[in-house]
């Protein structure tokens, strides 16, 4: 509406001002959405589908219907190279068309307020400055959403790599797990997370290796060991860098976290055999687990917990042991414990049998 009663009132030149104004405005938001685009990717390592588009060559490589492996492997590696330097100059190049176009706009700017009376200005700046702020936020809700699409791909691609396309968690619940975090819940507590700078066990890694060291007889080998072992540190402490495959494992730990924190009422649990993860209500675990404790002819409740009592009666024997001469003392303090804890119960979920019973676990 302000465009409009605007240029009812303006000469032709003031019109076309006008609509080159808002034209450039539009450029202008388009552009930054753009820019804040691919610097989020390239700050993630994801690349956008239209670069990767660029070096589909893979059928040039292609013998029998596939591609060698250690073709594949250095192939791979340079595409990476390459689409990682792309991104950059395209963000470079936008930032040099952005700021031809902000003097472009200020140019535009400046002649308007020179043509057009003071209030009309104030009023039409005014109005611009808002349809900046609000007309970008379609854009960032598109780009949000294809940020999104391709980070669940590139996660993965990762996650599954050896997954043979086997499914390794069992959902019993009534709630669908986004693919990234299934495949990833899916590796099971054996998985080894990538290790940060910041979490980096580095005294744990000395004393280990000193340790192996030290078993090696040869001075000038061990000496020749211990060399290679400090390089190695140094080496992992100033050169490593988190490559795609580590940045795709660290933000599907993230998201896996956020979804299981949302839905609490969710419990992860490794099945009894198959090296499967489950995925069950904690409602119907409790369940399961009351119903496997409410059977009187294989457990009976206790009116006081016996763990004081047999930690006093543990104490006794082993000082009647020291006492005869049967134990030392190094032995007697491994015996002794004053922080005793009773058994613990916990049911792993037999996914091979009918019904998914629960084998109790007491520890």
């Amino acid at each position: 509406m302000v465009y409009a009663k605007l240029k009812n009132t303006q000469d032709n030149k003031t019109k076309k001002a006008i609509n080159r104004f808002k034209t450039e405005s539009i450029q202008m938001a388009k552009l930054k959405s753009s820019i804040r685009f691919l610097l989020k990717c390239r700050k993630a390592k994801i690349i956008p589908k239209f670069i990767q588009n660029i070096t589909k060559l893979d059928y040039i490589f292609t013998i029998d219907n596939h591609i060698p492996k250690h073709i594949k492997h250095v192939l791979d590696r340079h595409k990476d190279f390459f689409h990682s330097k792309i991104l950059s100059i395209l963000i470079k190049l936008k930032h040099d068309i952005l700021s031809e176009k902000d003097k472009q706009l200020k140019r535009t700017k400046t002649q308007l307020s020179q043509r057009m009376q003071k209030e009309d200005a104030t009023v039409f700046f005014e109005s611009e400055q808002h349809l900046t702020i609000t007309r970008p936020k379609h854009w960032r809700n598109t780009q949000e959403s294809k940020f999104e699409q391709l980070r669940s791909e590139r996660n993965i691609k990762v996650i599954q790599k050896h997954n043979n396309n086997k499914h390794w968690l069992v959902n019993k619940t009534n709630k669908e797990f986004p693919q990234d975090v299934e495949a990833l819940l899916g590796k099971g507590p054996k998985f080894a997370l990538p290790i940060s700078k910041s979490t980096f066990p580095l005294f744990k890694c000395i004393a280990d290796g000193e340790e192996l060291v030290q078993s090696v007889k040869n001075k000038e080998k061990q000496e020749s060991a211990r060399t290679k072992l400090s390089l190695l540190i140094k080496d992992t402490l100033t050169r490593h860098k988190g490559n795609t495959t580590d940045l795709a494992i660290n933000d599907t730990v993230e998201r896996t976290r956020k979804f299981l924190s949302k839905n609490k009422d969710i419990i992860i649990l490794n099945a009894d055999k198959g090296n499967v993860t489950v995925a069950m209500e904690k409602k119907d675990y409790r369940s399961r687990m009351d119903n496997l404790l409410g059977d009187l002819k294989t457990y009976r409740i206790l009116r006081q917990d016996p763990t004081l009592r047999l930690q006093t009666k543990n104490h006794y024997l082993v000082d009647k042991l020291y006492k005869l001469g049967l134990i030392n003392k190094k032995e007697k303090y491994k015996m002794t414990t004053h922080t005793a804890l009773s058994s613990r119960i916990y049911g792993l979920p037999k996914v091979h049998k009918d019904n998914m019973p629960l084998r109790p676990i007491v520890q």
